[in-house]
C-alpha cells in the first residue's frame, strides 16, 4: 500500500540517511545528482565526486526499486524524487 502523504518527507530522510550511512555524508549531494539522472529529474547540479563507484550504483537502484514499492508505482519515484530529493536542497546558500 502506498505511504501516505504526511510520511514522505520520512521516506526522504531515510534515503538520505541510507547513502550518508553507506557512502559518507559528504557524499549525499552528489548521490541526489546521480539519483536524478538515474530517474530523469532535470537538475542543474554537478558531480564533484569521480565517476561513480559500483557501490554507489547499486545502492541508487535499490532506493529506486524501493521507493517505487513504497510509493504505490514505479511512475511516482520521479515526481518524488524531483520534490524531496533534488540537488538544489543541498546547494550553497549563495548558490540559491
Amino acid at each position: 500500500m502506498p505511504l501516505p502523504a504526511q510520511l514522505l518527507p520520512v521516506l526522504a530522510r531515510q534515503v538520505e540517511v541510507l547513502a550518508a550511512d553507506n557512502l559518507g555524508a559528504a557524499f549525499v549531494p552528489d548521490f541526489m545528482v546521480r539519483l536524478c539522472d538515474d530517474v530523469g529529474v532535470a537538475h542543474e547540479g554537478q558531480c564533484r565526486w569521480p565517476p561513480e563507484e559500483p557501490v554507489d550504483e547499486l545502492i541508487r537502484a535499490f532506493v529506486v526499486e524501493r521507493l517505487g514499492e513504497n510509493l504505490g508505482g514505479p511512475e511516482l519515484v520521479k515526481p518524488f524524487v524531483a520534490a524531496f530529493l533534488h540537488p538544489r536542497r543541498w546547494a550553497p546558500e549563495e548558490a540559491l
